[in-house]
Parts: C-alpha cells; structure tokens; sequence
C-alpha cells in the first residue's frame, strides 16, 4: 500500500497517509487469555492475581521494547495525519 500510496502521488498528485500504528488498546479490547495483546492481558493477570491474592507473572525478559497508543488516540492521530500530512513517507502513528 505504501508503494501504491506513493506512485499515486507521484503519478496523479494524489495526497494519501500511509500509517503504521504502534500497538493499540482501549475500550471494547480483547481480553481472553489465549487470544489478547500485552496490554489486556497484563491488566487480566493483575485483577487475577489481587482477586486471588497471587503473585503477578509477567512472561518475557524484559529486554523487548514496545510501544502501545490508545484507541482514541490512535483516531485523533488518523484524523490529524488526514487533514495535515502531505508527504509521501509514511508515518508511525505513536504517542509523543
């Protein structure tokens, strides 16, 4: 898509956003244990473990470096890039 973004631009002038969101969460999110992302899951297992007065486990090294955005703000970040970017690079979509 980002290549076809691009030939569009150069080829008609076109002005498209090619973004690349970071990894989101937010309301409505996935929290089933086998099948949700870092961020549900952390909060599933931290209500688990006070629930049942547990240890937290956090799989991983630690040494991973992850960045996450909410869903609402992932929006405003589509809508802004919509309405301002006009350039043929694309563009993280990342909290700053």
């Amino acid at each position: 898509m980002l290549v076809q973004s691009q030939a569009y631009r150069e080829q008609y002038g076109f002005n498209s956003v090619y973004l690349m969101p970071v990894n989101l969460y937010g309301i409505g999110d996935n929290f089933d244990p086998t099948s949700s992302h870092v961020i549900p899951a952390l909060i599933k297992k931290v209500y688990e473990a006070k629930k049942e007065d547990k240890k937290l486990e956090v799989w991983g090294t630690g040494n991973a470096s992850r960045e996450f955005l909410n869903v609402n703000d992932a929006a405003r970040g589509i809508v802004l890039a919509l309405l301002e970017y006009d350039k043929s690079d694309p563009v993280n979509l990342e909290d700053r």
